[in-house]
């Protein structure tokens, strides 16, 4: 059986234009400044360093401080687009106090417009406080604790701390804890971590 195989060939014409002008498309971003301001306060506590935030469908601007004062203040910049006020939610993450305690405030809605910033101030005021220590019983020691309360029911606050043995070489039998939570129903867990690596789960308490 004879098979033939027809090809046909494709000529492609082009034709180049000296000398005319040829339309460029150009897309260009233009930044129209707005502000997000406000401050930071967990009671009389020293913010050691902060993250904001502010989002929305078209925008997303952080900005991450290590202020060291109480209260904290922020000016955050952010897109507001000629003749527009447009929504962002805000909030403040990773809110550091004490030895290495994060906080993070619930999310916030605020309007901005050219002339007028939009105000965001996070502030827990006479905050609650856990106080606690984790023991190691035997001949063990301790390196340093993952600590996490949170609220139940939640409350748009969330919490984390790593705490380390206080001795020179990070080791120790025992571990304090002090962190500042917003007042209500609190559930603390938590691991422990020993020099050789091994993960204890702590009980929620």
């Amino acid at each position: 059986m004879n098979i033939k195989k027809t090809f046909t060939g494709l000529s492609l014409g082009v034709l180049i234009t000296l000398g005319a002008e040829v339309p460029v498309l150009a897309d260009d971003v233009i930044l129209v400044p707005g502000h997000v301001t406000g401050k930071v306060q967990i009671g009389a506590e020293i913010i050691k360093s902060m993250r904001i935030r502010a989002y929305n469908s078209d925008d997303n601007a952080t900005q991450s401080l290590s202020p060291n004062v109480t209260p904290a203040p922020y000016d955050l910049t952010v897109n507001v687009p000629q003749g527009t006020t447009p929504n962002y939610s805000v909030y403040a993450s990773s809110v550091r106090t004490g030895v290495n305690n994060n906080l993070s405030f619930p999310t916030q809605a605020v309007t901005v417009s050219e002339a007028t910033d939009g105000v965001a101030d996070f502030i827990l005021n006479d905050p609650g406080y856990i106080e606690g220590t984790v023991n190691l019983t035997g001949s063990g020691k301790l390196n340093y604790i993952y600590f996490y309360p949170y609220s139940s029911p939640s409350n748009g606050y969330n919490y984390y701390s790593y705490n380390y043995a206080s001795s020179t070489d990070n080791t120790s039998a025992a571990i304090n804890l002090r962190f500042p939570v917003k007042a209500g129903d609190i559930v603390c867990g938590g691991r422990a971590y020993l020099p050789d690596g091994t993960q204890i789960t702590l009980p929620n308490k």
